[in-house]
């Protein structure tokens, strides 16, 4: 065989690899990949987190360095579990956002479509300096892989991932009650 048809073949199969590669690494990252944070807030300064979900709200409140659920009139507050709890200030303080949602040729967001008008849930955030932040979470993407978010007063609406969404969901329908206090609630199983 000829030596320079062998030089040819030999650079045409190393440019289609490194093509081939190229195309991959762009397809691989640029789906996946955060776009940026709702917000971002300094995991110290969260004193108190409020959640709002049809019927029911819940407050947590930073005591003493504790982090209580914060009762109703006459009600005591009660220490979170620690277990259930660890994760959840550092959650909120800066969530990673999907992608923003957008209306082609700058047509203006129906937030009811979303479910962000009104929200389907809320969760307020204070500091100390009672700075209130609050996020409204609303349905699924059709896809089941984020939900739509926004912050109250701004008018973009984004896509957060939806294990984040589970976590702050799960805490108004299941709170981080300390297990004596679940353990009094329970019917024992024989």
């Amino acid at each position: 065989m000829n030596i320079r048809l062998t030089i040819l073949l030999v650079v045409l199969v190393v440019i289609i690899g490194a093509l081939v590669g190229i195309t991959q690494v762009l397809r691989n990252t640029t789906d996946n990949e955060p776009i940026g944070r709702l917000y971002s807030i300094a995991r110290n300064d969260i004193l108190n987190i409020s959640m709002e979900r049809k019927d029911s709200t819940i407050k947590f409140s930073k005591q003493d360095n504790q982090w209580v659920i914060v009762g109703d009139a006459g009600v005591d507050d009660v220490n979170v579990d620690g277990d259930r709890w660890s994760g959840i200030v550092f959650l909120l303080e800066s969530p990673a956002i999907d992608k923003p949602v957008s209306r082609r040729d700058g047509e203006e967001l129906d937030l009811g479509e979303f479910g962000l008008d009104p929200p389907v849930t809320k969760v307020g955030i204070s500091n100390a300096n009672s700075l209130v932040l609050e996020i409204y979470l609303g349905d699924s993407t059709p896809s089941r892989d984020g939900f739509y978010v926004k912050l109250a007063g701004k008018k973009n609406a984004y896509i957060i991932n939806s294990s984040w969404a589970d976590v702050v969901t799960r805490l108004i329908t299941q709170p981080p009650y300390p297990l004596e206090e679940t353990a009094k609630d329970s019917v024992p199983i024989d």
